[in-house]
């Protein structure tokens, strides 16, 4: 079977999935209670975000991967599989904090022990696991509003497929092509103003450790990490969000709205697909400047200089949402003064 056959059969296997599983779902009462509807609109359904996982497993079972643990894959499918497992526990039965996390850093060694560069030092190893559980833990809190995990997603992964396509080969091309068709199709039911389904915790968790797959395979082929960049929009919004809230003290596990694209909305009331859509360009926009350079040096000052612009806006986006806070408070209390 040619690759192209393989992917279009993929493709129409996972949507008759996605459509399946909505209808499953609505019997099950797999719903989120944000989105029970009393405008008409049907009632969005948790969980969508599977196929991003069954994506992987069609693709492992047409390269044969599945029945070879020795096969290059292998682990970071084992560790796929645990945290599909139990991120779909989650979002339909909630389970404990620790269990999660339990799971997750097996889940990391996993995809380590699939990347012999990394037992360079035991501590590279151990910094490697803590960073995958970090960013796919942040990947699962950015999934918040309508579109983005989809939008974004599509994006990083269009890059991706483009540089193992037309600049270096790093890794399967049909992998990434299935992944990116699973956030394509997840994308007609979410990215939307009422969103039939979300990703939910397995979802946004599978997506984010698939793409640390990818990026920890582009970053090794290239022998440095400025190849970070190509999530840099998530990755200054998650880590800067944590350590503020570190600074202020609060439980960095528990729901919070105090990401940019959270204060945009609810503060600011950008639309959720509006959010959705700068996020994706501006970052489409930034991995497409990183493709034009070549030497390790501009690389270097691109990833630094990124990096630092993206520091100070979400700084100054804070900053103003502060005080459109503050002058919200000070309005809503001479406003009650007022009526009294």
């Amino acid at each position: 079977m040619s690759s192209a056959i393989f992917l279009i059969l993929a493709m129409l296997l996972l949507l008759g999935i996605e459509l399946a599983y909505m209808h499953i779902a609505r019997r099950n009462g797999w719903t989120t209670q944000r989105n029970v509807r009393r405008d008409g609109h049907p009632v969005a359904v948790i969980g969508g975000g599977l196929i991003f996982y069954l994506g992987m497993v069609l693709w492992s079972l047409g390269m044969g991967i599945i029945y070879d643990v020795e096969a290059p894959g292998a682990y970071f499918l084992i560790g796929l599989t645990m945290l599909a497992a139990t991120s779909f526990v989650d979002d339909i039965l909630r389970l404990p904090v620790w269990l999660r996390l339990v799971v997750q850093f097996l889940a990391a060694s996993f995809l380590c022990f699939g990347f012999d560069p990394l037992y360079v030092h035991p501590l590279v190893a151990l910094l490697f696991i803590v960073a995958v559980v970090g960013f796919v833990n942040g990947y699962n809190f950015m999934d918040g509003i309508n579109g983005i995990t989809a939008a974004y997603s599509v994006v990083v992964l269009g890059v991706l497929l483009f540089i193992d396509l037309f600049t270096v080969r790093f890794a399967s091309g049909s992998f990434i092509a299935v992944a990116l068709g699973s956030a394509l199709i997840f994308g007609l039911f979410n990215f939307r103003r009422h969103a039939l389904v979300f990703a939910g915790d397995v979802g946004s968790i599978c997506m984010g450790f698939i793409i640390c797959n990818l990026l920890t395979e582009y970053c090794i082929s290239q022998g440095d990490i400025f190849g970070l960049v190509m999530v840099s929009v998530y990755a200054v919004d998650i880590f800067a969000t944590i350590i503020r809230r570190i600074i202020e003290g609060e439980n960095i596990l528990r729901a919070h709205r105090k990401h940019i694209y959270e204060r945009l909305y609810f503060i600011w009331r950008v639309p959720q697909l509006v959010i959705s859509t700068i996020y994706a360009l501006l970052q489409l926009g930034i991995s497409v400047g990183y493709l034009y350079l070549s030497s390790d040096v501009s690389r270097l000052i691109y990833f630094l200089g990124v990096y630092g612009l993206l520091i100070a806006v979400y700084l100054i986006v804070m900053t103003l949402t502060e005080r459109r806070i503050r002058r919200n408070i000070r309005g809503a209390a001479r406003n009650a003064v007022e009526r009294l």
